[in-house]
Parts: structure tokens; C-alpha cells; sequence
């Protein structure tokens, strides 16, 4: 293993491993997106509710009107931020701005996502980088049918859970460029749905704490410099909720904390917590899929 956290072969052993990986990482990301191309291409299409105002903003990412905020909530507040209107913005108006260019945006940051992850994996090493197929196919075995390309807020987050949860544990065996990722993509899962923020949070705390410490005891340059450029990418990802806080005071999130904390609703409370839990980490979530 290098300085930067990979492992590594020497001569003709080492370019053969990146070669199969290679191969391996492009037949395993063509196996998810090719049937979803195809559902794009025989399919007609036309936003409607959610997807409809998610796509309103992806089309104002290029104008003077720029979303800060993220995808609304029924319940009177925005979700925390637009990171998934600014990733869908250049693949939307690269095919037309209309009808289904949203299903292509969307399908190219889950691929691009898909990519990330197995990237990560193959630095680990080849029994990762298996373990990684089998995760995507189990994670797409069981979520709805074309999933993959459905800009909704809450789905388009999910493949972002799976390159968080890979970075985390990437940066905690030392890869250098992992933490930047895990930051990343930590912002643009709590940014796209606040509910995620229950997912994202514990393996955050412990990243941080563990990177920091590592970097104040050990005096390694590459992992303090990974520390810092994880910092940097979290405070420009956090740009757009910063703004908006700061020219709207309190702003969006300042709505969520007050829902939050006032709203008058029910808990669904432990056990319904644990009934979904159960439900979705069952093996008859994989048989006969379904949401909780």
C-alpha cells in the first residue's frame, strides 16, 4: 500500500490488475445503464408534481434566478440545498432542456455516482472491488423499477449514500483522495433530502474525528492535506445554504430548525423506526421489492 492509501503490484502484475479492473468497472456500470437508456428511449415522458418543480429549477441553474434551496417540502420548507439541480443543470441543457433530458441528467449523475464508488473499491483492492458489484446489484435488485433515472429527491440520493458510505471507509483506511469524495457527497445527499441527515451523520463524526486526530498526531503531509482539501470542498459545497441564510435571515434552514422543533406532529417514534429498518434490510425487500 502507498502513501495515498492504494494498493499496489509491481511490472506486468500491476498492469494487468488495472487493466481487468478497468474492463470490470466499465461492464459493471454499461450493466445498469443500458436497460435504463433504453426505458428513456421508448418511453414518453413529462414532468409532473415533484419532478416537475425539481426540474423548474434544474432549468433556472443558468439563469439570474439560480435556486439556493433545495427540493420543496409539502410541509412549508425547502429541503437544505441545490447540489442536485447544479449536477443535473449541464447533462439537462446538454440535451435539450425539456421532456426527458431530466431522465438523462438524472441517470448520468446515479452513473457517475456508480463509477465513484467502484473507483474507490478497485483502490482497495480486487476483493473490494467484487464486494462493490455485489452491493450495486443488490441495492438495484430491490429499489423500484427504473429508479436510476428519476430525479426525485429523495431516490436521487440514494446511489449518493452508497459513495458516501465507500468514501468513509476508503478515508479511514488511509486513501488520500477519500475524504474530499465522502464530503462531497455527505453534502449533496443531506443538501437533496434532510431526512438523509440521520444516514450521513454518524460515519461523518467519525471520519472527522478519526481524520483530525490522525493528522494532528501523525505528521504525514498527505493526510493533513487531505484533511484540508475535505474541509475546503464541504465549505464550497455549503456555499448556496450560507448565502441564503445570510441575505434571507434565518433563511431555509432556519425554517427547517423552526419546523423541526415546533411542529405539531406525531412521532412515528422507535418502534415504526425499527419495522422499516427491518422491513428494508430483509431478504423480502429483495424478493418482492417495495418502499417500507
Amino acid at each position: 500500500m502507498d502513501r495515498g492509501g492504494r494498493w499496489r503490484l509491481n511490472g506486468p502484475a500491476e498492469l494487468r490488475y488495472i487493466r481487468m479492473l478497468q474492463i470490470g468497472a466499465v461492464v459493471v456500470v454499461a450493466a445498469f445503464v443500458i436497460p435504463e437508456l433504453w426505458t428513456i428511449v421508448v418511453r414518453s415522458y413529462t414532468s409532473t408534481g415533484d419532478r416537475a418543480i425539481i426540474e423548474q429549477r434544474t432549468r433556472e441553474v443558468f439563469s439570474a434566478d439560480i435556486s439556493l434551496v433545495g427540493a420543496f417540502s409539502r410541509y412549508g420548507w425547502s429541503h437544505p440545498g441545490p447540489l442536485s439541480f447544479y449536477s443535473y443543470a449541464i447533462p439537462y441543457r446538454l440535451f435539450g432542456q425539456q421532456g426527458k433530458a431530466i431522465l438523462v441528467a438524472a441517470l448520468a449523475v446515479n452513473t457517475a455516482g456508480v463509477a465513484v464508488a467502484m473507483w474507490l473499491l478497485a483502490r482497495r483492492g480486487l476483493t473490494a472491488f467484487c464486494a462493490g458489484i455485489g452491493l450495486f446489484v443488490a441495492l438495484f435488485g430491490g429499489w423500484q423499477p427504473h429508479s436510476l433515472i428519476d430525479p426525485w429527491n429523495p431516490t436521487i440520493a440514494v446511489v449518493a449514500v452508497v459513495v458516501f458510505l465507500v468514501s468513509c471507509w476508503s478515508a479511514l483506511c488511509g486513501d488520500g483522495v477519500a475524504p474530499a469524495i465522502a464530503v462531497l457527497a455527505a453534502s449533496f445527499v443531506f443538501q437533496a433530502h434532510v431526512g438523509f441527515s440521520l444516514v450521513v451523520a454518524p460515519a461523518s463524526v467519525l471520519m472527522a474525528v478519526v481524520l483530525v486526530h490522525r493528522a494532528i498526531r501523525y505528521p504525514d503531509p498527505v493526510q493533513r492535506r487531505s484533511v484540508i482539501v475535505a474541509a475546503v470542498v464541504g465549505v464550497m459545497a455549503s456555499l448556496p445554504l450560507l448565502v441564503d441564510s445570510l441575505t434571507a435571515w434565518p433563511g431555509n434552514l432556519g425554517d427547517i430548525i423552526h419546523w423541526s422543533t415546533s411542529a405539531d406532529l406525531d412521532p412515528a417514534g422507535f418502534g415504526r423506526a425499527m419495522d422499516v429498518f427491518v422491513r428494508a434490510t430483509s431478504w423480502s425487500q429483495v424478493t418482492s421489492p417495495q418502499l417500507p
